[in-house]
């Protein structure tokens, strides 16, 4: 989770001459870090994820874990794992990254739907149970 600091670092590394990464145009605007900080608590579900470069987790950072802890404290019911995706230094998804990206977003959509859907309709012959 970025701070205010990393973000202008961020946006003026992006201006620099020669460098092909655009800055957001609210780049330096609030982050999820500080969104945390106004929110209240919340019965709803949510998921965590983060994009980050190749390496160790402990040189690139992990922010999902983070963000994780952050929404349970919040009230929030996790409906998946925390997940990292890779970028490129050109900040694009890794080629296989969107394969793994969308098939973590068909998971996560999944278990919501087969927790809000009553217990007796998932199972066979309920319509029947039903009628």
């Amino acid at each position: 989770m970025s701070r205010p600091g990393t973000r202008k670092g961020a946006v003026e590394a992006a201006g620099r001459p020669g460098n092909q990464l655009k800055a957001e145009p609210d780049a330096l605007g609030p982050g999820l870090r500080e969104w945390f900080g106004t929110v209240g608590h919340y019965s709803a579900k949510a998921a965590a994820f983060d994009t980050k470069l190749h390496g160790l987790a402990a040189l690139t950072g992990r922010a999902s874990k983070s963000v994780a802890r952050l929404l349970r404290a919040h009230g929030f019911e996790l409906v998946g794992e925390p997940e990292s995706f890779l970028v490129t230094t050109q900040n694009q998804l890794d080629a296989q990254e969107t394969s793994r990206a969308r098939e973590w977003g068909s998971r996560l959509a999944g278990s919501i739907t087969l927790s809000q859907s009553p217990e007796t309709s998932a199972r066979p012959g309920a319509e029947e149970l039903t009628s």
